[in-house]
């Protein structure tokens, strides 16, 4: 037990739990796609964690400088501004949409950017063919089910994505998770796909056949079958050495007898070595729009290459190939299922009965007197043969 993994936090992740040290963070910009039907009509939408702790009123101002930059882009075939909407539906939540390209009309982004309890989430979909309000209801459904998570072991149905859990029904899910050490070089990415088929190939024999193939130098730490979240799985933990540093690679993969919400695939990766991440000055202003703007809007805030200053310089991994181990162990033998993280299947609602109602006076003395016709009227002789 290193002195990292004897003082851990609990995390609810995606349909998951999982321990990490006390001393590591999520980091914003992890997103989850659902996917509405599995066709090739499905609907998706995404949603990402822009911030935390924020005001609201940093989240407003933020949003609408968001919107301004959309609006000063203009579109070189319609001749107007991308921006085509930007609705305030309350304090909370903002709507915004714009087109997709600049040379086109065909297709838009819908954007609904809302303030959880201090937390900033876009929520993106996009519309095709002037079809506008069905996504503008599905986004605005999707939104109004995200909650802060107070407790991750009782966050209840629904993906959590870092500080809150998002609920409603869907027919797939997928995501990109990533926790850090803060300013180190150490990183845990997490892909999780519910329906994908497992690979063809596992995990090692695949990582084997690719080392081959590049031919690249490593020295094997570990590898071979274990256990995540019940589901079986195969682990391959290797390190490295760059041109003047140390490295590692650890990786993990889940199989799973059948692929759905409740037994996902688990893709997991912790890294370390290379440049450091630099640390936050708390008193620096926030930018919480520059890095999600669509790519379309111009980067003037950027400086030339030459005016750049040197990206930092490569060093060895944070942790030794010892203590990588050890947190990894920890890690990895943390994940388990969340309770209660996939509702069960909503029953479809019975028909509706079909109303009956009761003939007026006049219809009722109507076929009394076509009732008391037929029954005076003489029996039809039977025809001759």
């Amino acid at each position: 037990m290193t002195a990292q993994t004897t003082d851990m936090r609990t995390w609810a992740m995606g349909r998951e739990l999982i321990d990490l040290p006390k001393s590591w963070n999520y980091s914003t910009g992890s997103d989850v796609t659902f996917y509405y039907g599995l066709g090739a009509d499905h609907k998706a939408v995404s949603v990402r964690i822009l911030a935390e702790r924020i005001t609201p009123q940093l989240f407003a101002s933020e949003v609408a400088r968001r919107a301004n930059l959309i609006r000063a882009v203009g579109n070189t075939r319609t001749g107007g501004s991308m921006l085509l909407e930007s609705t305030t539906l309350d304090p909370q939540q903002i709507l915004l949409r714009y087109q997709r390209r600049t040379d086109g009309n065909s297709a838009e982004i819908q954007e609904l950017h809302r303030w959880v309890e201090g937390v900033y989430v876009m929520i993106k979909a996009e519309a095709y063919d002037g079809v506008i309000a069905p996504v503008t209801e599905r986004i605005k459904t999707l939104a109004s089910s995200i909650e802060k998570i107070a407790d991750p072991e009782r966050a209840g149905p629904g993906f959590a994505l870092g500080p809150i859990i998002i609920r409603g029904n869907h027919d797939h899910e997928s995501a990109s998770i990533t926790y850090y050490l803060p300013a180190s070089n150490v990183s845990l990415k997490i892909y999780l796909s519910a329906i994908t088929p497992n690979t063809k190939q596992r995990l090692i024999p695949r990582f084997k056949q690719d080392a081959d193939d590049i031919g690249y130098p490593y020295k094997l730490l570990k590898q071979g079958p274990l256990t995540i979240a019940t589901m079986a799985s195969e682990q391959v933990l290797v390190a490295f050495r760059g041109e003047d540093h140390r490295l590692f690679k650890f990786m993990a993969e889940t199989y799973r007898a059948t692929p759905s919400l409740a037994q996902q695939t688990l893709s997991v990766t912790m890294s370390g070595g290379g440049p450091k991440r630099r640390t936050l000055d708390p008193d620096a202003p926030v930018d919480l729009v520059r890095w999600s703007l669509p790519s379309f809007v111009p980067r003037y805030w950027e400086r030339p290459l030459w005016q750049r200053p040197p990206p930092p310089p490569a060093v060895d991994a944070e942790y030794t190939d010892h203590e990588a181990i050890g947190v990894w162990d920890a890690i990895i033998g943390s994940i388990r299922p969340r309770g209660g993280a996939v509702a069960p299947p909503v029953p479809p609602a019975p028909p509706k009965p079909t109303a009956y109602r009761s003939p007026t006076r006049e219809q009722a003395e109507a076929e009394r007197r076509g009732l008391d016709a037929f029954l005076a009227s003489p029996p039809r002789s039977k025809p001759k043969t």
